[in-house]
């Protein structure tokens, strides 16, 4: 499954530009990505790549800390069959499974909050032990099996009312 969905448009400098999302199940494998108002010539007038971290999500706390002011659903003119129920369902999707074959933590870490980052000794790099299960954290890369919810949600949304320049 590949999708590319046109969500609306956002002020980017004096322009208004479109956002564009792609999302592509392979071998059981989502990926995500997304430009703001892609070029022809190849450059955007916005973000490009993983650009879910310029957003405000639904829940505050899944928020990129490095962007002090993200963009507000209220700030999106949303296209056709858009708004900002199924924006916020898209972010919390892009979220928790994005790249899903790539987990530094166990189902068991993920629920108690761990991360590689806090949970690892930076001179060894070998990770603490799951209390429950024994794995250490970032020892290999783990795999979420992508729910069927998911792929049915994604195959859900509106296809693009627009073709991109590329996305």
């Amino acid at each position: 499954m590949e999708k590319v969905m046109r969500v609306g448009t956002v002020k980017s400098g004096n322009r208004w530009a479109s956002i564009f999302i792609k999302a592509k199940i392979d071998n059981d494998r989502l990926s995500i990505s997304g430009v703001i108002g892609p070029l022809r010539n190849g450059n955007a007038l916005g973000g490009c790549g993983q650009i879910d971290m310029e957003f405000a999500h639904r829940n505050e706390n899944d928020n990129d800390p490095r962007y002090d002011n993200p963009i507000k659903p209220s700030e999106i003119r949303f296209a056709k069959g858009w708004d900002e129920e199924k924006w916020f369902a898209l972010l919390d999707v892009w979220k928790n499974n994005h790249l899903n074959d790539m987990n530094a933590e166990c189902e068991h870490q993920k629920l108690l909050g761990w991360k590689y980052e806090d949970h690892h000794d930076p001179k060894t790099f070998i990770g603490d032990k799951c209390p429950i299960c024994g794995y250490s954290i970032g020892s290999k890369w783990l795999k979420k099996e992508l729910p069927q919810s998911v792929v049915d949600f994604l195959n859900w949304l509106p296809e693009t009312d627009k073709k991109p320049a590329w996305v």
